[in-house]
Order: C-alpha cells, then sequence, then structure tokens
C-alpha cells in the first residue's frame, strides 16, 4: 500500500516546475492527455505496452470530440474526481489551478456524495497526520503545515476543522478551518474565559439544491471573565452559530465532561466519570443537557463514544478495578430501554497484538461509516478496524511504520471542498 500526499502550495509550485507546465492550456485534448500523464506518473504505474498505449489514446481520444469542451463540462467533471486526484491534477493548468476560488466549481463539488476519512494524527501540535480513505483502502499523508503552532483541542465537523488557538501573550481563541483549501480564520471572541475540556463541533449537511455551505455550530464550556478557576459552580456553555456569526451563552455542563465525545443525529455527547450513567447530550437547537440514564458496564477502562451507522457506541477495555485492560468490547445505546447493549468483544489474538505492553490501558477509536476503528500508543501504531453490521474483525496496516512512533488523536472527517469557513 503507498502512501501519497496532498501537496501544500509550495509542493504544487515545485511539481509545476518539474512538469514544464507553461500556463494556459490552448486545447481540451491536450489538457487531458495531460492529465492521463500525470496521474500515471503520480501512481507510479507502468504504462502497458509503451508507446502503442500513447498510440491509443491518440485512436480513441478523437480532437473532433475532446477538443472543444466548454468549460464548464470541464469543471463538472473534475468536480466529480476523488479530492486526491484534483489535488495532483490542478498543475495542468492555470485555469485548473484557480478553481478553489470559483463559487461555480464549489457549487459543483457541494452536490457531490463526499467518501469519508479517517484523520490521524501523530503529534502533539497536530501537524504529522495521515488520512485513511475505508472506500479505497488507501492511505494518504495531509500536511497541516499552514496552521498555528499552539492549537488545542481540535475536532472536526461538516469538512471543517476547529480548535483552539494560545496567543503569544496567553489569550485564546476558536479557531476554525477547511483543511482541504488550506484557509483557516479566528472566531469572534468568546463572552467568558475558556474553560479546558469540552469542545465539539456540529455540522449540518450541504444543500445540493441551493449550493449553499451546511450551517454549523460550536460547543465550548467557559467561566465568567475573572472568576476564580478553581469555582466550578458558574461554568456554561458557549454555542457559535454560523449563520449567526456569534456565540451565545446556554445550558450549564458538568464539571469533568472531557471524555467518549461523539455526533450522533445532531446530538453531541460527552462523558464523566462522576456517575455510573456519566454520559450527557447536549441537545445543540435547545441549547440544552440532559443525562442519559443508561449505567455504564462494570470495570470499565478507556471509555469512549463513536457513532456508527446512525447509532451510538460505547467503546472501552473491561479489566481489574481499572488497573489494567485484558479485553475490549462494544456496546450499543439501545434508547427504547436505555441500556447498553453488548454486541460484541475484540478476539482475543487481535487483542493480544494490540495491547501488547503488561498493563496496558490506553486506545483511540473513532466511528467512520459502519466501522469502528481502533488505534494504540505503541510504536509502530496499530489499526484495527471492526465492522458493526456483520460483527468482523480485521487488522489494518500502519500508514508509516517506519516512520511513526505513535498516533495521539483519530476522528472521522468528510472533505469538502465546496466548504467555506
Amino acid at each position: 500500500m503507498v502512501s501519497e500526499a496532498i501537496p501544500s502550495d509550495g509542493e504544487e509550485r515545485s511539481q509545476q516546475e518539474a512538469a514544464g507546465v507553461e500556463g494556459e492550456a490552448s486545447c481540451s485534448y491536450n489538457l487531458v492527455k495531460k492529465m492521463k500523464k500525470l496521474d500515471r506518473e503520480s501512481l507510479k504505474t507502468p504504462i502497458p505496452g509503451g508507446e502503442e498505449e500513447e498510440d491509443d489514446d491518440d485512436q480513441f481520444m478523437d480532437p473532433a470530440l475532446w477538443g472543444c469542451l466548454p468549460e464548464d463540462l470541464h469543471d463538472r467533471i473534475l468536480a466529480r474526481l476523488p479530492i486526491p486526484s484534483f489535488f495532483r491534477l490542478r498543475i495542468v493548468c492555470s485555469r485548473w489551478q484557480s478553481l478553489l476560488s470559483s463559487p461555480t466549481f464549489l457549487g459543483h463539488c457541494a452536490a457531490k456524495n463526499h467518501q469519508s476519512w479517517l484523520l490521524m494524527f501523530a503529534d502533539v501540535h497536530y501537524k504529522l497526520v495521515f488520512v485513511y480513505i475505508p472506500d479505497e483502502d488507501r492511505w494518504l499523508h495531509f500536511p497541516l503545515s499552514f496552521l498555528p503552532s499552539n492549537i488545542y483541542y481540535i475536532t472536526g465537523a461538516g469538512g471543517l476543522l476547529c480548535f483552539r488557538l494560545v496567543e503569544a501573550n496567553g489569550a485564546s481563541s476558536m479557531c476554525v478551518c477547511n483543511p482541504i483549501t488550506r484557509s483557516w480564520r479566528r472566531l469572534p471572541p468568546l463572552l467568558g474565559d475558556f474553560y479546558a475540556g469540552l469542545v465539539g463541533m456540529v455540522a449540518e449537511s450541504e444543500d445540493p439544491r441551493t449550493l449553499k455551505s451546511g450551517r454549523y455550530r460550536i460547543v465550548v464550556r467557559t467561566k465568567p471573565p475573572g472568576s476564580d478557576d478553581f469555582d466550578f459552580t458558574n461554568l456554561r456553555t458557549e454555542v457559535y452559530d454560523s449563520a449567526s456569526g456569534h456565540w451565545s451563552i446556554s445550558g450549564v455542563p458538568e464539571d469533568d465532561l472531557t471524555m467518549g465525545k461523539a455526533v450522533c443525529n445532531g446530538v453531541l455527547y460527552f462523558m464523566t466519570w462522576e456517575a455510573r450513567n456519566g454520559v450527557y447530550a447536549f441537545l445543540v437547537d435547545q441549547g440544552i443537557w440532559i443525562n442519559i440514564n443508561a449505567p455504564w458496564p462494570y470495570f470499565f477502562t478507556c471509555p469512549h463514544l463513536v457513532e456508527c451507522a446512525g447509532a451510538l457506541f460505547m467503546v472501552g477495555g473491561f479489566g481489574k478495578q481499572h488497573v489494567s485492560t485484558v479485553g475490549i468490547r462494544v456496546w450499543q445505546l439501545r434508547a427504547e430501554a436505555m441500556e447498553w447493549e453488548l454486541i460484541d468483544s475484540m478476539p482475543s489474538r487481535l487483542f493480544d497484538e494490540f495491547l501488547t505492553k503488561p498493563g496496558g490501558m490506553y486506545f483511540d477509536c473513532a466511528g467512520n461509516g459502519g466501522c469502528v476503528y481502533f488505534i494504540n500508543y505503541e510504536k509502530p501504531p496499530m489499526l484495527i478496524v471492526f465492522d458493526v453490521v456483520r460483527c468482523l474483525w480485521r487488522k489494518l496496516g500502519s500508514p508509516a511504520p517506519n516512520v511513526l512512533h505513535k498516533m495521539f488523536l483519530c476522528f472521522s472527517f468528510t472533505p469538502q471542498l465546496g466548504c467555506p469557513i
């Protein structure tokens, strides 16, 4: 399995010089031939038959047919390419390079059904990032070097990433970015002081009929300006709404909602260790918190909440008095009975490979489509996928086993070209 990269702006310029691109192409036929050549080179796939293959292209790609395609048809074709292919092929000509600033092209992209990726961060500064594309079973290197250095609490939804930026003077701002278009901005200042732990994001889908970007909302926990750091009685929730461009103060969260974040059917879920029924849901539309009165399983270690196929799952280890993990299980929330139903356990042979250190407890996981992806913190990292529909387990290869020491965070992400911030 070959790992590819979505190039940065500087890398694209180097590729253009190496390819000898001379500006705007004058003929659609030549553009398509360049496109095929670049795609072959980028995949490092030998051309069967050598020169004869080029002759076949000339035979079937009649210039009379391909030479006069209207630009709008070009744009519609390009908008339906996989995003990594589009980034490779932008070097064909300057017009294709400029499509990311074209409202018409971004509108075509918004109407497309996008693949869901798995974003995996391999350093604590969120710069070394890899993407796993489940539908294609391949890895991409996904550079985020355009983001500032001091970022924390990164999350994502609706093709965007949200993070907290700590300024040089110690102040902090919430920021949002589109990693595909490599653009980011600071949101308006919070109404209170940021309080650690709780950052969530909920997004609505884009409307292909109107070509308007979906609304998104960012949820954080704050306290009144200048209040005591150890006074937990005045915590509150602030919500940023992209539709209004403003923050508003909402319901009161629990103090230690710091674990297991998931978004399921537009509801944001968090966990707390304080109680055996410590799962809380934030209803974004109403701005209120409610407790999910479904008791946890006993002897639970390293808990996580994930969304799969429109359902909420709890994933965690089981062991002896929270001292070590001896197995990993998956439960599904049965809302009608308000209980967690055991779905399956990781096979012991996979678990023995996954957590090899004696007394090991910790791992991360994320839901993507109908699967749960598990990643350990060992060297090199190991990934295991569980299909919740068919109850099947399998092991995946690491994106760069000779480079990566460990993974620090993973979550599901749906890339969007036509997704303004």
